[in-house]
């Protein structure tokens, strides 16, 4: 067959080409897999073999072979024919294992193909003392170690070499970016090269600081940081000059945290953190910065930040002890009452999110912190927790969940809520039964009467887990001689006697038989009493039988002489489980009690919270179930991976139906919003477009998912879409309508044509004021018309606007300001997207949806061609505006982009930069850059539509 084929291609023999087909097509019939495995197999084996020629002993070699040969035999490191071997080094404590990390290093910066690094264990900074290597000598080894020898004849000048290489690619495409400065920082130092990691340390200062945003900051600072400390193998003694910079590294992070303030990404609240202990570990240093000009900024953050700014600003001032906690306390309130109005669920989570992110553990462990919060959420009714209930569980899920779990442990200690299921055995249960009974003969023995007037008062001694709340809720509304009610405890459900979790109906009241100086009652009634009015916990007996209905407790009669009923619940699931539970004035009000309100907070099923509590927690486990972090459910894991009896999954129709029962239809919306955003696009076919309020977080989710769905299902979408966009562009026009008054009306004229303007008219004549017969007269000389509105765009605005990953919402405001602009006939409005391509929008700005469907949100950022291609279609710069909207994230050649905003400043062109477009007006921003903008001739602001607006009439008028 090889023959024939290669006859058939008119060629002279067959070839390996046609050897291999044949084999295939004759043995293995052509298929893939199978046999044609086990084929491929022996064929490797025969056509490849395994054995290796090498050069003769006398051929010439690079020196850098022979160097490296020569430095792997005396450090024993696997050389030429030595199997593979893991590595296991302490190059901190051990002469000879440094020189091998070195040794090792060296070759992996020259990109020689020997030894791989491998991750360690799990540690606090993702650092281990110890270092793990796999070594193997190969083919390409001795391949790779020739291309590097032309960077030097030695490791270390091959990897000099090499790294100089990576740091020029780099400038070819601009300036250096902080992510390769520090990277190649790291890299010379491992490799024990301090001439290399000064220079290095001073291109960062001089080149990386002016643009580098918080986390540039704080990662270079990081990398530096390790080096001073001496936890970099290579460099045990480093450069004086990075002590320097690692403060000017602390400055420039400072310097950034404004640009936080609208940011909605749990993450940067976590770098607000980092620049709190990054403050607090430089502060020894020789010229380090205080934390003065950090406190200033998060007061800013606190007070004028967004909601997520804002929670982590207050997070830090309270770990920096410029916040007390009892103002920590006020401000959490603040927030919680706050959260009562449409669309304040958003703005709750985030502020939680961004607290619990910087200071979880402090929040959890100070009391009067813990208290104020715990006190708040016990204090709503039923109906106002589940209202919250949503924007709660979204701020608490930004902890992990073994972290929440923790969480519950401390709220359930400051609460006294105790595990109330004790399981003890009929036996045991027996012989405590008996000594109570021995004890209260002997206390009866001792001081007659004593038991029996100590039930009855009217505030009954609290045992640990109900002194707090008698204490703080001293009989709120309980008529006298009731039980008060007891913190972290459910009331009773409404239900008929001996149904699990259903309140047993009490025994009437008696009238009490005598004073509480007369006969005493039997000791087995007195024991049962006092039993009932104390006891805070379940206890279950195993091994003995339930009982088919439990009696009533009723408390002894007080000074009043009535007695009143207790109610007792029976636990579902338990043998034998009587409570005492609170008992509200309002059961309709206070079903939940507060540890079942926190364990759905904190996404853990609720215990006796009634059906609602129950049908609370399915709901929000459908969007939250699974967790994330540390002590999470892993896909396909856990149960539901196994057969069970579990209720079957609910439909998206389902489950909005559930959403809106229990929450409302705003809440209802925002939950399945979030549903979206994670992926769940089944949810947005529930939404009804007649029904559905718009909102720009709800718009920006929808969008989030158009280009990963199919044309047919974005079909469906579009009637939901494009109503919340022409809501959202009526009510954004109704509000942007006072700023831009003027700007769409009849400009004046002297020519005759049109209308008279009679006010103008008058205004402009009157020195011709004459007295007449019936009073002042004006004989108007120069009359003032007024032309027809014509849309002769005398003034031409460019939005440019940066559709990178980060400015999803900006982008959105950016299009429903331009449709605005649109009707405006004084105006012609140009719309260019751009993030590393422009793309050129103008055709579309009539009509929003179609405008934001067909931008694509993510990519870098590269604001100088984007300026490049506005400068080229200006006209008149003297009348012409260009607002940039960016995160100043410049990825491209920042001295071209400032060169094109000087070009355009210099022509005349009003510029204006917006680091942030939204209601809140609060800026997501890189700060240094945004600085060199406005140094270079293009204010920078954050604004909300109408103060764009504003600044937009008050150019055209002059």
């Amino acid at each position: 067959m090889a023959r024939d084929l290669a006859a058939l291609r008119g060629l002279p023999g067959p070839g390996r080409r046609e050897l291999v087909e044949g084999l295939t097509s004759a043995l293995a019939q052509g298929e893939p897999l199978g046999r044609a495995r086990a084929l491929a197999r022996a064929a490797q084996r025969e056509l490849v073999g395994t054995r290796r020629g090498s050069l003769a002993s006398d051929a010439p070699v690079s020196g850098l072979v022979a160097h490296v040969t020569a430095l792997l035999r005396r450090l024993g490191l696997p050389g030429p024919g030595d199997q593979e071997r893991d590595l296991r080094l302490d190059p901190l404590r051990a002469g000879r294992d440094r020189e091998r990390h070195i040794a090792l290093h060296r070759l992996y910066a020259a990109g020689v193909a020997y030894a791989e690094p491998r991750a360690g264990g799990r540690t606090t900074d993702g650092h281990t003392l110890g270092r793990l290597w796999t070594a193997r000598w190969t083919p390409a080894s001795a391949a790779t170690l020739e291309l590097a020898s032309c960077y030097g004849t030695t490791p270390e000048q091959a990897a000099r070499g090499r790294i100089a290489i990576r740091l020029r690619a780099a400038e070819d495409e601009g300036t250096l970016a902080p992510a390769d400065a520090g990277e190649a920082l790291t890299t010379a130092a491992e490799c024990a090269l301090p001439d290399l990691v000064a220079d290095l340390g001073r291109r960062v200062r001089e080149e990386v600081l002016p643009r580098a945003s918080l986390a540039d900051a704080i990662d270079l600072h990081d990398r530096v940081q390790r080096i001073t400390s001496g936890q970099v193998s290579g460099m045990p003694d480093a450069p004086e000059s990075l002590s320097r910079l690692r403060v000017r590294l602390a400055e420039a992070a400072i310097a950034s945290v404004p640009g936080l303030s609208g940011s909605t990404d749990p993450a940067d609240a976590a770098a607000l953190l980092r620049v709190v202990r990054l403050v607090q570990e430089q502060a020894s240093l020789p010229g380090a910065v205080g934390p003065q000009r950090l406190l200033w900024h998060l007061r800013l953050l606190a007070d004028e930040g967004g909601p997520l700014a804002q929670g982590a600003a207050a997070s830090a001032l309270l770990l920096l002890g410029a916040l007390a906690p009892e103002d920590m306390a006020e401000r959490i309130t603040g927030w919680l009452e706050a959260s009562t109005g449409a669309r304040s669920g958003t703005p709750l989570a985030q502020r939680l999110a961004g607290a619990l992110t910087v200071a979880a553990p402090v929040v959890e462990s100070d009391p009067g912190v813990l208290d104020a919060l715990t006190r708040r959420v016990e204090s709503w009714s039923d109906t106002g927790f589940l209202a919250r209930l949503p924007a709660l569980r979204e701020g608490f899920e930004t902890l992990s969940t073994a972290a929440r779990g923790r969480f519950l442990d401390a709220v359930s200690e400051r609460i006294g809520e105790v595990d109330t299921h004790l399981e003890v055995s009929a036996e045991l249960a027996l012989s405590l039964a008996d000594a109570d009974e021995t004890a209260r003969t002997a206390v009866e023995a001792l001081l007659p009467g004593l038991l029996h007037r100590a039930a009855s008062r009217e505030h009954h001694p609290p045992t640990a887990a109900t002194a707090r709340t008698t204490a703080d809720s001293p009989r709120r509304g309980l008529p006298p001689g009731a039980a008060g009610p007891t913190r972290g405890t459910p009331p009773p459900a409404s239900g008929s006697a001996g149904e699990p979790g259903g309140t047993l109906h009490p025994t009437p009241p008696t009238e009490d038989t005598g004073p509480a100086e007369g006969p005493d009652p039997s000791p087995d009634t007195l024991g049962d009493t006092v039993t009932a009015v104390t006891r805070s916990r379940d206890v279950r007996v195993t091994g003995s039988p339930s009982p088919e209905a439990a009696p009533a407790a009723s408390v002894p009669p007080g000074e009043d002489g009535v007695s009143t009923p207790i109610p007792v619940s029976v636990n579902e699931g338990a043998s034998e489980g009587l409570s005492t539970g609170p008992v509200p004035a309002d059961p309709g009000t206070a079903a939940i009690g507060a540890a079942d309100r926190w364990r759905l907070v904190l996404g853990r099923p609720p215990e006796d919270g009634g059906p609602r509590a129950r049908r609370a927690f399915a709901a929000l486990d459908e969007l939250y179930g699974r967790g994330h972090g540390e002590g999470s459910r892993e896909p396909g894991g856990g149960s539901g991976a196994r057969g069970g009896h579990g209720r079957p999954e609910p439909t998206a129709r389902e489950w909005a139906d559930e959403l809106q029962a229990l929450f409302g239809a705003t809440v209802r919306e925002e939950v399945l919003g979030r549903a979206a955003r994670r992926g769940r696009t089944d949810v947005l076919d529930t939404l009804d477009p007649e029904r559905t309020t718009a909102s720009v977080d709800l718009l920006e989710q929808v969008l989030s998912l158009a280009g990963a769905l199919p044309e047919s299902r974005l079909a469906r979408l579009r009637p939901l879409v494009r109503r919340i966009t022409e809501q959202l562009v009526r009510q954004l026009a109704r509000r942007m309508r006072p700023a831009l008054s003027g700007l769409s009306v009849p400009r004046p004229t002297r020519r005759r044509g049109g209308r008279l303007d009679l006010g103008r008219t008058l205004r402009a004549n009157l020195r011709t004021v004459r007295q007449g017969p019936d009073g002042p007269l004006v004989i108007p000389e120069d009359p003032v018309f007024r032309t027809r509105a014509r849309r002769s765009a005398d003034w031409h605005v460019h939005l440019v606007v940066d559709v990178s990953g980060s400015m999803e919402r900006s982008t959105i405001y950016a299009a429903l300001v331009a449709a605005v602009l649109h009707g405006l006939p004084a105006l012609s409005v140009s719309f260019t997207a751009f993030s590393t391509r422009v793309v050129d929008l103008t055709d579309r700005v009539p009509d929003p949806l179609s405008l934001l469907l067909e931008v694509s949100v993510g990519g870098g950022t590269d604001i100088g061609a984007a300026l490049a291609h506005t400068r080229s279609g200006v006209r008149v710069p003297s009348r012409t505006i260009v607002a940039l909207i960016t995160d100043f994230e410049e990825g491209g050649n920042l001295g071209r982009t400032l060169g094109e905003v000087r070009a355009l400043a210099s022509s005349g062109v009003r510029l204006l930069g917006l680091a942030a477009l939204d209601d809140t007006g609060a800026p997501v921003c890189n700060q240094a850059i945004a600085a060199r903008f406005a140094a270079a001739g293009m204010p920078v602001a954050s604004l909300s539509p109408q103060e764009l607006a504003s600044w937009i009439a008050e150019r055209v008028r002059g």
